[in-house]
């Protein structure tokens, strides 16, 4: 069921507050139940609030969706030129930098989080936003990175190759496990 009047539009610098709030009630913890995974996405790091600025006042493909003027949902991505302009910053495993940039696509998209307020879950908000995304990005592979470990994201992936996305590779480093799954536009 597709919840009425939601609105998506560019994530800018002042909607980090909210982002950031929304990420840190889907982080989940090592230890935490696993019966989460089967009913609704998480994110394994909730960014502060400084990140999602940063990485909203640079970014032409990060979004939000709006219901009422509540920020209700966001996907959060970036090509290639944003994620080397965001260097160090990224904190992100090693492998998967050095897959992302050892791509030879012309031109991809890393979705980096796709998150839904917990009380707007399964209401196709997350459709809405990843639709909006797709529309924008002509030409392009979507790529998606779903972890694996400490427990499976069951509704990531799900989510994700019922929108055509398949595996690319996995990528281990340590304890972290993730799966890389991309989808071409044309």
């Amino acid at each position: 069921m597709m919840e009425e009047h939601v609105h998506c539009r560019k994530a800018v610098p002042g909607d980090e507050h909210a982002v950031s709030a929304l990420a840190k009630r889907l982080e989940i913890h090592e230890g935490d139940d696993p019966s989460l995974a089967m009913h609704r996405g998480f994110l394994f790091y909730a960014k502060p609030e400084e990140v999602y600025r940063q990485r909203f006042s640079i970014s032409q493909y990060c979004f939000i969706a709006e219901q009422e003027g509540e920020i209700v949902g966001a996907l959060v991505a970036h090509d290639r030129g944003e994620l080397e302009e965001l260097g160090a910053s990224l904190k992100y495993p090693r492998a998967l930098v050095e897959y992302l940039f050892s791509l030879q696509y012309p031109h991809w998209i890393y979705i980096d989080e796709l998150a839904v307020h917990p009380g707007h879950q399964h209401h196709g908000i997350g459709q809405h936003l990843y639709d909006f995304a797709f529309g924008n990005v002509p030409g392009s592979v979507l790529l998606a990175g779903i972890s694996h470990d400490p427990i499976p994201n069951e509704a990531s992936l799900h989510f994700f190759t019922k929108n055509g996305h398949t595996l690319l590779t996995e990528l281990q480093e340590g304890e972290w496990l993730c799966g890389i799954y991309g989808r071409t536009i044309t």
